[in-house]
Order: C-alpha cells, then structure tokens, then sequence
C-alpha cells in the first residue's frame, strides 16, 4: 500500500501536466449526449467507432429514414402518433379512428360513447347537436 507522500508531486515544468496519448480515449457518446439519436424515438448504442441510433420498442424505420410509431390497429381515419395511439382526423373518433361522429361532417365530437355531442361547429354551423336541414320545394304549376 503506497503512502500518501509517495502520491504526492512536485511539477516545475508545466508541459509535464499535459495528458499525452499516442491516439485519443474512446468516449461513450451515449452517455456524454454527443450523438444525434431523437429522444423518445431512438435509442443510442455506443460503439467502437462512434455510435449508432436505433428504433425505440415500439417504433419502426421509415423508408426516409426516420423512427415511426407503429399502431398494432390500423388508424382508419388518422395518423399513428405514439406507440398504440392515434390521432383521429377532422369528424372521426374512436381507438382505430374508425367511427364517425354524428356531426354532419362540421365538428369533432366528445368521444366513442358520445357520438351526437359535438364539440367545436365548423362551416358557420352551430348548436350541440348540428342538424342542417335540406328543404325541397318543388313548385307545380298548371
């Protein structure tokens, strides 16, 4: 076991605190976040020669190049946003965004059990259950 005064150094020339290596230490960009992998999406996997982005559980490479989230159902009428979860477009509810609301096509409605309660009229409609009402008149004359 050293002593503590062995450990101890007297340095008169500055240079010999200079770290000197015949080729640079590896560094784990990983965990120093010196990579470019997306949080959420991608997991980062240090390597020998720098590191490498890989798709997150629950995530898939897309054609470009970018992690995509994958629904296990289809979204009918919407985007897969997250793993399992999609993002219903304008008038269509439900997990697979596969029921319509009930609102004439000008709102969104409250949910999969409530599919007459619309929540925001579009198209200069309004009321809580949007009803547009078409009138035939047909005229006879003689």
């Amino acid at each position: 076991m050293r002593k503590q005064q062995d450990l101890d150094l007297e340095v008169n020339d500055p240079a010999q605190l200079a770290w000197n290596f015949a080729r640079c230490p590896l560094e784990n960009e990983c965990i120093n976040d010196h990579h470019s992998c997306l949080s959420g999406s991608e997991n980062c996997i240090d390597t020998i020669q720098g590191y490498r982005c890989e798709c997150s559980p629950g995530f898939v490479r897309g054609v470009e190049g970018a992690c995509k989230p994958v629904c296990e159902r289809p979204c009918v009428h919407g985007t897969c946003v997250r793993p399992g979860e999609c993002a219903c477009g304008f008038g269509f509810t439900g997990p697979e965004c596969d029921l319509v609301c009930l609102c004439n096509g000008n709102s969104n409605c409250q949910g999969p059990q409530f599919l007459d309660i619309c929540i925001q009229c579009q198209n200069h409609t309004t009321g809580e259950i949007i009803i547009i009402i078409i009138i035939t008149i047909t005229i006879y004359t003689g």
